[in-house]
């Protein structure tokens, strides 16, 4: 084997991986408008869904493409779910300033309450997205689907929950893991999130 091959393992990794940070930056200036999240998110994983296939082309192209043709859907579920993180974070709020001072019980009731719907919340987004990027689908069925099959693949859902909130524990950690975010933080947990959902995709796609 020739080592000096642009086709051997070591040159294929160094192109994934050039692709997967320029894509993260494309992901996060996707991000910057804020309404424009779930479309930049939608079309990350249209790039990534390709990669895990093989199917790469153009990062740049495949992302403009797949923000285009997502954005009203995306932009739909993005907003919803912004305005869902909103309400979660004022009740904290009401929660923290003694409302329900004297009532410890019910004050862990509720603190849990909150968190169990976060997590459904996220675990809805993290097939919403890719289903979007695959799929010509109508949103509502996207939604059903995406509950279906985080009800059916409760394993596969927890371990992508995992794999997305590794970025997020490393920035709490330290601030010096700042930099892996702008790198890494998005395309990198999705790549690995995607490898896993091409299996979710390709177990419910056969006959």
């Amino acid at each position: 084997m020739n080592l000096f091959s642009m086709d051997n393992l070591f040159f294929r990794t160094m192109s994934k991986i050039t692709d997967l940070v320029w894509l993260n930056i494309l992901t996060l200036l996707g991000c910057l408008p804020v309404i424009t999240g779930g479309a930049s998110l939608t079309a990350m994983y249209s790039v990534l869904l390709r990669m895990v296939r093989d199917e790469e082309g153009s990062v740049t192209r495949n992302f403009i493409r797949g923000f285009r043709e997502n954005f009203k859907n995306a932009t739909k579920v993005w907003i919803v779910a912004l305005l869902a993180a909103l309400f979660f974070f004022m009740d904290f709020n009401i929660l923290r300033q003694g409302v329900l001072d004297g009532y410890e019980t019910l004050y862990k009731v509720s603190i849990a309450a909150i968190t169990i719907l976060i997590v459904l919340l996220l675990m809805i987004l993290q097939y919403t997205f890719p289903l979007l990027a695959r799929y010509d689908r109508d949103l509502k069925g996207t939604l059903r689907n995406a509950v279906i099959i985080m009800v059916a693949r409760v394993p596969r859902t927890v371990s992508m929950l995992i794999i997305w909130l590794f970025p997020v524990a490393l920035m709490i950690l330290s601030n010096y893991f700042l930099w892996f975010w702008f790198l890494y933080g998005l395309a990198f947990p999705g790549y690995f999130c995607s490898m896993v959902l091409r299996t979710v995709f390709e177990k419910f796609e056969e006959p």
